[in-house]
């Protein structure tokens, strides 16, 4: 993959701002563990249907649309960040969750009001939320790019062990699922807005005084790196569609092989542990191996996972685990390659474009397997698409990444 970098980073972190930028990376963290509930959605599900009725094909596309909205509102949230700064749009992320979330609890009353919360809310909330902590930490640390990505986006795959936990401590104890989704917007609301509050603008952040000529020259950035860019979308959305077919589903998932439902939602909090620690781990790697060597060796973890969650459903919850594991390894590591083919102060521009593609992988992946299960009673066709789609993505990555023969 062609590099378009100089051999420096042209805003280095001023050391005099240590506590600064430690503490915005502690809120970043925090606020991607609050945003990353968002993976413990299936552990809404069997209560959306039996309390509010809704069938389990709705509950996954109001998964896939909540995910892909957010990846299109990034866009615009990318551009805010630079001309606003990360306290503004933090805190505008946890007012946007608080408010999003307590719509959504009267989904009982209204199903409409369960899907305004999420997809006119929450969304905007979660882009706003997840773009400015890879930023920033990109910016704050320009020399450990892939490991201070991880560490930022880990808090959003760890997320869901903390709040399939709670959901399920509240619903055990007799709550409904109105007051549970209520306790969760209030709290995680209020981190978030708390979180902005202790968050700086990094050095070298300039502001978007141009948006229109801005607009222009990272379109045409685009077109000159347009083979390293599409590499870099396929890596997003071919390498997170597999997982997003079954993320939303992993406790019905664990109901249909037999398990017990405190067994199944193990699944959902295994899946949410390895997706925090597999983040990290891929920050890492990329930090330290070649662009196309790292996505090649995800994507193929990716299809492993796949086949071993579909193949031996004695080992769920590992299977869940390792899921988690590989599933958010394309989500650290295209920011990562986005900074090195287009600089680090591009990427609020030009990886919410590419981060697109994860969102139609959420808007097709997530509703197809419920879907499939609705109409065949099994999840093994849904396994059987998952694999064939990760498999895709290995050989698409690795024919956009080969050298050109001159």
């Amino acid at each position: 993959m062609k590099h378009i970098i100089p051999t420096s980073e042209p805003f280095p972190p001023d050391h005099r701002h240590n506590v600064k930028r430690l503490m915005s990376v502690s809120a970043g963290v925090l606020v991607q563990l609050c945003l990353g509930g968002i993976y413990a959605f299936s552990s809404f599900v069997p209560s959306m249907n039996a309390e509010w009725g809704i069938p389990y094909s709705r509950t996954q596309l109001l998964f896939g649309l909540t995910v892909f909205l957010f990846t299109i509102v990034m866009i615009f949230t990318g551009r805010l960040l630079l001309r606003n700064g990360p306290r503004k749009l933090i805190t505008a992320s946890g007012l946007l969750f608080l408010t999003g979330y307590l719509l959504a609890s009267f989904g009982g009353i209204n199903p409409w009001l369960l899907y305004t919360g999420y997809i006119l809310f929450v969304s905007p909330a979660l882009a706003a939320g997840y773009v400015t902590p890879i930023v920033s930490g990109i910016l704050w640390f320009p020399n450990h790019r892939g490991l201070i990505t991880g560490i930022a986006v880990a808090g959003f795959g760890a997320g869901g062990v903390i709040q399939t936990a709670v959901v399920e401590l509240l619903l055990s104890r007799g709550l409904s699922l109105q007051t549970v989704m209520l306790i969760l917007g209030l709290i995680w609301g209020g981190v978030i807005i708390v979180s902005g509050l202790i968050s700086f603008r990094p050095p070298g952040m300039p502001a978007a005084d141009a948006p229109r000529q801005d607009r222009l020259r990272i379109w045409k950035k685009i077109q000159e790196c347009k083979r390293e860019f599409a590499a870099i979308a396929v890596l997003l959305g071919f390498g997170t569609i597999p997982g997003l077919m079954l993320i939303g589903a992993i406790k019905p998932i664990g109901l249909y092989w037999g398990l017990s439902p405190e067994s199944a939602s193990l699944g959902i909090a295994a899946l949410a542990v390895g997706n925090g620690a597999g983040r990290i781990f891929w920050g890492f790697i990329a930090d330290r191996l070649h662009p196309r060597l790292t996505a090649s060796v995800n994507l193929s973890a990716v299809l492993l996972s796949i086949m071993l969650f579909a193949a031996v459903p004695v080992l769920f919850i590992f299977s869940a685990f390792f899921l988690g594991f590989n599933y958010g390894g394309p989500l650290v590591i295209a920011p990562h390659q986005t900074a090195r083919v287009f600089g680090s102060l591009n990427v609020s521009a030009i990886y919410p474009v590419a981060l697109t593609f994860h969102g139609a992988a959420a808007l097709a992946g997530a509703p197809l397997s419920g879907l499939l299960y609705q109409y065949t009673g099994s999840y093994v066709p849904a396994f059987t698409t998952a694999g064939l789609f990760a498999a895709a993505g290995i050989f698409t990555y690795l024919l956009l990444t080969r050298k050109k023969q001159h």
